[in-house]
C-alpha cells in the first residue's frame, strides 16, 4: 500500500486559525470530474419571464478513449425539457456544446430552483459528472380564485354545482379562459368558458356535472377550475366527499406503507458485435412510524436483479438494500447510499456503508413524520458517514467523514473533515488523504456571501467563494475557485471564475452582463493540454404586448479557447452575436435563436458561421402536450455542420392513462456521424392503486469510423400497494346507529351522518354503520342541507352536535332524531327614484348579480359554520339547513353595486327559532347628492 503522509496537525492548524473570519458556504453537490469535464455557459440565471429558455453546456471526454455518453437533466416538479437528451459519441480529448431547452410552467411561483445537468457513459457509470443550475423567477402578476358554493357532501347518481369567484388581480385588462377539471370525468359543462375582465373585476364561473357509477370507499372528489390568463395559469380546488354507505374502515394492524414494483428489460444490439440480453428486477419499499405517537419511522428499501446474456450492461441495475431510521434528532442510514460532504472536498460516492445525521431538537419534540423536518432552528448539526464502492466497481474507493455546522442569526459556520482511500485497479497500489475544510455564510437583505477552504495531508489546497446580491434594480453575482495540483478533494489542478450582473432597466428592458474564466493544468504539464477559455457577453431583453407575452433580445459575446502549450492542440477566439424572440400565445409557446459570428482559429482553418434554433411548446387541450426543436450550428463553435432536431408528444385522457412519445436526430457532417432516438411508453394507473407501464425504446447511430450500432429495448413495469403489518392496534371500534324525523318517527332514508371528517349513509331503515374506527369521543351530525331540499337538525342540540364515545373493540350504539332547521331566502335589489312620482319615492330598478353573502354565526357557534352565496343572475339567494340562533348576513363584496348606489344596511342581525322561513331584501338605494344652483334664476342665454 502506498499510504500519502499524513499532516493532521498541520491541516487542523490552518483549519482553526481561518475559521473565525470565514463566511459559510452551504454544502451542493458537484461530482468530481475527472474523466468527463462540464463547463456552464453560467451558473446563476434571472428568468424574468416563464416559458422557454435554453442552458448551454461544454461538455470535454478525458477519460482516454472514446466513450458514448448519455446526459440526464433533473427539473423542479412540473418543469419540463424540450430536448430529448439522447446518447452521443465523443473522442478523447473531444469537446461539444450542448443546447438545453427548458420550459418553465407558467404556475412556476416565484423563487430559487436548481436544475442539475449530469453526463455519464453508457458503459460505465464510475464515468460521470453534474454541474448544478441555479435559476431564480420572478415574481409574476395573476388572478384569485375563491370557491363560493359547492355540495356539502355526494352520492351515487347526484347532480351538483360549483361556483367560483374569479377576479383579475392585475393592474390592466386581460382576458381568460377558464377550464373545469376532475380525475372521473363527472363534469358536464363550465360556464362561462372566456371572459376579458377589467383591472379589479370580478366574474363567477359555474361548473355542473353528475356523479355517475357506484361508489364503492368513501373518498374526496376534487373538482379544479383552471384559469388561464395576465401572463400565466391558475388554478383553485375544492374538495367534496364522495360517500360509501358504508364505510371501509381502518386496518385493525399498525402497518408500514409499501410499494412492490416489478421491471422486465429486453435490449438487443446490432452492429459490428451483436449482443442481447434480459434483465429482470424486483424492489420493495416500506415506510411509516414504529410506535403509537409517530415519533419514531423505518425506511427500508430493498432492489435485486438478475440478469442474462451477452450484453448485461446496458440496462445494469445492481441490487441495493438501504434502511434509514428517523426521529425528530437523529437520521440514520445503512446500506446502499450515496456519500457526500462539501463543494471542495468533493469525492462523491454510491456505494455502500453507515451514515449519521444529529441535531438537537429545540422545545416541544415533533410528533409526526412532516415535523422532522422542522429543525432547521436549532443552532447544531452533525454528520459523519462511512461508505465504499461496490465489489463489482472496477474503481474502489473508501471514504470516511465527520461536519459540523453551527448557526447562529446571519451566520453560519462548519468544518469537515474525510479521509479517502482510492484504487483505480486491482493491479495498482491504493492510495490515501485526509482532507479538511472550514466553511463560513453570511446572508442579510438580499445578500449572502459564502467561502470555503480546504487542505489535505500533502499541504494542497483549494478555496472557493460565492457572492451574490440585489440592490434595487441591480443584481449581481459571482464565483471563484482555485484548486493546487495534487489537491485530492472535488477539483484539482484549476482555477474558475463566473460574474454576471443584470439591471432591470424599467419594467420591459433588462440589461445583462457576463463573465466567465476556465484554466485547467495549471501546473502547466505539457503532457497534457494547459487549457485556458475567457467569455465575456453583453445583452439587452425587452418585453412586448399587453401581457408582456413577447420578448426579443440581443445578446453579443467573445470566447477565447488556448492550449498554451508550445504546440497547441487548440487556440481560437469566437465572436458571436444573437438575436433571440419569444413568445407566449394561450396555448403555444415559440422560441426562435439567430447567432452569426467569426471563427479566428490560429491551428485550424478561421470560418464564419452561424447557428439558428426553434423550438416551440404547443397545449391544444389540457390534457394534450406537444413540442418540437430544431437546431443548427455551421462554422461557428468548431468545423463542420450540427444539426439536432426533436418532437415530444404526450396524451393524458384521465388520471389513470398517459401516453407520451419522442423522436430526436442529431447528425454531424463534419465527422459524419449521428444518432437516432426513438422513444414510447404508455402508463396506466388501476383504481386499486395498482399501475403498470410499458415502454419501447429504439436507437440508431454511426460513429465517425463509420461503424453503425442499432439499439432495441422493451421495458415492462408493473406495481402495486403492499403494506406490512407491525403489530395489532388495540383502538379500534365500531358504530351503529338509527335515525328517525321527530314528527313521524319515520325511518330517515339517505341521510349522511358526518362524524369528525367521516361520513356514513343511512340505508331505506335509516340504519347507519362505521365498522373500524378509532376508539375515542366524536362529534357527530348531519349533513343539514341535502333531504329533499329541506335542511334538517338534530332534535333538541342547540348546536347540532351530539357527541359518542366509541370504545375500544365493541360496537357502541345510538339513536338520533332529525327536525327541521331555518331557510333564509332573499334577493339584493337596485333601487332608483321614481322619476314619475315623488322625488322622495323609490322603486325597484333590478336585481344585482354575482355579489358575494357570508352568514356568520354569533355568539359560541361550536360546530356551526360560515355559510357562502353568490347572488343568482336576478339578485336572488337562499341559505337551507341554518341552525337556530343568532346569526349575521353580511355582504362581504360591495363591487357589484352601481356607481352612485349604496347599501341601505351592509349588515342584518337574524334570530333564528327552528323551522323558521325568513324572506328578505336587502336594497341598494340612491347615493344622497346636494346640488347648489349659482346665477340668474332663468339661467344662461348661449349662441353662437
Amino acid at each position: 500500500m502506498n499510504h500519502r503522509t499524513t499532516s493532521v496537525k498541520s491541516a487542523h492548524a490552518l483549519s482553526l486559525g481561518i475559521a473565525s473570519s470565514l463566511l459559510m458556504l452551504t454544502p451542493h453537490y458537484v461530482q468530481a470530474a475527472n474523466e468527463i469535464n462540464i463547463i456552464p455557459s453560467q451558473r446563476q440565471v434571472a428568468l424574468q419571464e416563464l416559458g422557454i429558455f435554453t442552458l448551454r453546456f461544454e461538455v470535454e471526454n478525458r477519460s482516454g478513449i472514446s466513450q458514448t455518453l448519455i446526459e440526464r437533466l433533473t427539473l423542479p416538479p412540473q418543469w419540463k425539457t424540450l430536448t430529448d437528451n439522447g446518447a452521443f459519441l465523443l473522442a478523447n480529448g473531444q469537446r461539444d456544446v450542448r443546447l438545453v431547452h427548458v420550459v418553465a410552467p407558467r404556475g412556476a411561483q416565484a423563487g430559487d430552483y436548481a436544475i442539475h445537468y449530469d453526463v455519464s457513459a453508457v458503459d460505465d457509470g464510475g464515468i460521470n459528472s453534474r454541474q448544478t443550475i441555479q435559476v431564480n423567477v420572478a415574481e409574476q402578476s395573476g388572478v384569485t380564485i375563491t370557491p363560493t358554493e359547492s355540495p356539502n357532501s355526494l352520492l351515487s347518481g347526484e347532480a351538483y354545482n360549483i361556483r367560483f369567484l374569479v377576479e383579475n388581480t392585475g393592474n390592466k385588462s386581460a382576458n381568460f379562459s377558464f377550464l373545469g377539471k376532475d380525475d372521473d370525468g363527472f363534469i358536464q359543462s363550465v360556464s362561462p368558458k372566456q371572459q376579458r375582465l377589467a383591472a379589479g373585476e370580478s366574474t363567477v364561473v359555474r361548473i355542473k356535472g353528475k356523479i355517475t357509477g357506484r361508489i364503492k370507499n368513501t373518498e374526496t372528489y376534487t373538482v379544479r377550475l383552471k384559469v388561464r390568463g395576465a401572463g400565466g395559469r391558475h388554478e383553485e380546488s375544492v374538495n367534496i366527499p364522495l360517500i360509501a354507505r358504508i364505510p371501509e374502515g381502518l386496518s385493525r394492524y399498525q402497518t408500514l406503507k409499501g410499494e412492490l414494483k416489478s421491471r422486465y428489460v429486453h435490449t438487443q444490439k446490432e452492429g459490428a458485435e451483436k449482443s442481447e440480453s434480459q434483465h429482470f428486477q424486483v424492489e420493495y419499499r416500506a415506510k411509516g412510524a414504529l410506535d403509537k405517537a409517530g415519533k419514531h419511522h423505518i425506511d427500508v428499501h430493498l432492489k435485486t436483479a438478475t440478469e442474462r446474456g451477452t450484453n448485461t450492461n446496458s440496462f445494469k441495475q445492481p441490487s441495493s438494500y438501504r434502511l434509514t431510521y428517523s426521529n425528530p434528532e437523529w437520521e440514520i442510514k445503512a446500506g446502499h447510499q450515496n456519500f457526500y460532504a462539501t463543494n471542495l472536498i468533493g469525492n462523491a460516492l454510491n456505494g455502500v456503508g453507515l451514515s449519521a445525521r444529529y441535531q438537537p431538537a429545540k422545545g416541544r419534540q415533533p410528533q409526526s413524520a412532516s415535523s422532522i423536518i422542522q429543525r432547521a432552528n436549532s443552532p447544531l448539526k452533525i454528520q459523519a458517514f462511512y461508505g465504499q464502492s461496490r465489489s463489482t466497481d472496477l474503481n474502489q474507493e473508501k471514504l470516511a467523514a465527520a461536519l459540523l455546522e453551527y448557526q447562529w442569526e446571519d451566520y453560519s459556520v462548519g468544518v469537515n473533515l474525510l479521509k479517502q482511500q482510492k484504487q483505480e485497479d486491482v493491479s495498482q497500489l491504493s492510495t490515501d488523504a485526509l482532507i479538511a475544510s472550514v466553511m463560513g455564510k453570511w446572508k442579510k437583505d438580499g445578500m449572502t456571501a459564502q467561502l470555503e477552504v480546504a487542505t489535505d495531508d500533502q499541504q494542497n489546497a483549494a478555496y472557493s467563494m460565492d457572492v451574490s446580491a440585489q440592490f434595487g434594480k441591480l443584481g449581481v453575482n459571482g464565483s471563484y475557485l482555485n484548486a493546487q495540483p495534487g489537491f485530492s478533494g472535488g477539483y484539482a489542478d484549476t482555477t474558475r471564475a463566473y460574474a454576471n450582473a443584470s439591471y432591470q432597466l424599467d419594467d420591459r428592458t433588462r440589461l445583462t452582463a457576463g463573465f466567465r474564466y476556465h484554466r485547467d493544468n495549471v501546473d502547466n504539464d505539457p503532457a497534457r493540454e494547459q487549457r485556458r477559455d475567457r467569455e465575456t457577453n453583453v445583452g439587452i431583453s425587452r418585453t412586448f404586448g399587453e401581457e408582456q407575452q413577447i420578448e426579443v433580445s440581443l445578446k453579443h459575446s467573445s470566447r477565447q479557447e488556448q492550449d498554451l502549450r508550445d504546440n497547441p492542440t487548440t487556440d481560437r477566439t469566437i465572436h458571436a452575436t444573437g438575436i433571440q424572440y419569444r413568445q407566449r400565445f394561450d396555448k403555444f409557446d415559440i422560441l426562435a435563436g439567430l447567432e452569426f459570428g467569426q471563427r479566428n482559429d490560429e491551428i485550424a482553418a478561421s470560418s464564419s458561421g452561424f447557428k439558428k434554433a426553434l423550438s416551440f411548446n404547443w397545449r391544444p387541450e389540457d390534457y394534450i402536450t406537444l413540442g418540437a426543436n430544431l437546431s443548427e450550428s455551421d462554422n461557428l463553435d468548431r468545423a463542420g455542420k450540427q444539426r439536432q432536431m426533436g418532437l415530444l408528444a404526450s396524451y393524458q385522457p384521465d388520471k389513470r392513462s398517459r401516453l407520451s412519445g419522442s423522436m430526436q436526430r442529431i447528425e454531424d457532417t463534419f465527422q459524419d456521424s449521428f444518432s437516432n432516438n426513438f422513444d414510447a411508453r404508455y402508463e396506466y394507473t388501476f383504481k386499486n392503486g395498482n399501475r403498470f407501464g410499458v415502454q419501447a425504446r429504439r436507437t440508431e447511430s454511426q460513429a465517425s469510423d463509420g461503424e453503425q450500432i442499432n439499439d432495441h429495448g422493451v421495458f415492462l413495469e408493473f406495481s402495486m400497494p403492499l403494506d406490512v403489518p407491525i403489530r395489532r392496534r388495540d383502538d379500534i371500534g365500531s358504530l351503529r346507529g338509527q335515525v328517525n324525523f321527530a314528527d313521524t318517527q319515520q325511518p330517515a332514508k339517505d341521510v349522511v351522518i358526518q362524524m369528525d371528517g367521516q361520513y356514513a349513509v343511512t340505508n331505506d331503515q335509516g340504519e347507519f354503520h362505521y365498522p373500524n374506527i378509532a376508539a375515542r369521543d366524536y362529534q357527530i351530525q348531519v349533513d343539514n342541507t341535502r333531504h329533499h331540499g329541506k335542511g334538517y337538525l338534530l332534535k333538541n342540540h342547540e348546536n347540532d352536535a351530539n357527541t359518542v364515545n366509541v370504545t375500544a373493540n365493541q360496537t357502541s350504539k345510538v339513536q338520533l332524531e332529525l327536525t327541521p332547521g331555518a331557510k333564509i331566502t332573499g334577493r339584493l335589489v337596485n333601487f332608483v327614484h321614481n322619476t314619475g312620482g315623488s322625488s322622495q319615492s323609490l322603486i325597484e330598478d333590478k336585481g344585482i348579480s354575482m355579489a358575494l353573502l357570508e352568514l356568520h354565526p354569533i355568539g359560541e357557534p361550536l360546530n356551526r359554520i360560515t355559510h357562502k352565496r353568490t347572488t343568482l343572475f336576478d339578485g336572488s339567494f337562499s341559505f337551507f339547513g341554518v341552525a337556530p340562533g343568532q346569526w349575521k348576513l353580511v355582504v362581504t363584496s360591495s363591487k357589484r353595486l352601481p356607481s352612485n348606489s349604496r347599501l341601505e344596511q351592509k349588515e342584518l342581525l337574524l334570530n333564528l327559532e327552528q323551522g323558521d322561513n325568513k324572506a328578505l331584501t336587502i336594497r341598494a338605494i340612491p347615493t344622497s347628492q346636494t346640488i347648489q344652483k349659482i346665477g340668474p334664476s332663468g339661467g344662461f342665454d348661449l349662441s353662437g
